[in-house]
């Protein structure tokens, strides 16, 4: 058993969960977020709709006297600036049947997890990490926000068949047992 675990984490590491569904989030589920907007609620007004595609998000850039060039972890690090990229997307409004596009709109800047797919460190070997003044076993799988680095911690607290004991308020003497089922779907 121990063999089995320690060849998985050494093939998958203890973070590729992380990166894996950060990288989901980006490829799908911003796009399902883009397009749920309030505004698509025919309450508010039935002859406006708009719609967001081909989205993109850019490799980490920093911008100095109207230049943009790519920047590194560790430079933003050392910046004291967050590890970011800009969000495009084209953007379709149709306004009582007239239609407008607009391609290539910068949405917002979105930080980047470490490692994900649009990280200048995704898919890099130790001679490029060096080269970036990176850790070449550093796992990533969390954002540089203003030069810190912050990770999202994942929670799981299931309470599913438990049995609960509990002194009654109004009699001490008496105690209320309860079974505390969890049934997932």
């Amino acid at each position: 058993m121990n063999n089995f675990i320690y060849s998985y984490l050494l093939s998958k590491g203890i973070i590729w969960q992380q990166i894996s569904s950060f990288d989901y989030f980006v490829t799908s589920d911003l796009k399902k977020i883009l397009n749920n907007s309030f505004l698509q609620n025919p309450l508010y007004n039935t002859d406006f709709k708009f719609s967001y595609n081909s989205i993109k998000i850019q490799n980490a850039v920093f911008v100095k006297k109207n230049l943009e060039y790519t920047i590194t972890p560790q430079e933003c690090r050392q910046r004291d600036a967050t590890y970011s990229g800009n969000l495009y997307a084209n953007l379709k409004i149709k306004i009582s049947g007239k239609v407008f596009i607009f391609k290539h709109l910068k949405i917002c800047k979105l930080p980047l997890m470490l490692q994900s797919k649009n990280c200048i460190l995704s898919g890099k070997n130790g001679t490029f990490f060096k080269s970036v003044k990176e850790c070449t076993v550093d796992p990533g799988g969390y954002f540089i926000i203003k030069g810190i680095e912050k990770i999202i911690l994942i929670q799981e607290q299931l309470k599913s068949n438990r049995i609960i004991v509990e002194q009654r308020k109004e009699k001490p003497e008496e105690y209320m047992v309860s079974v505390l089922r969890l049934i997932i779907c």
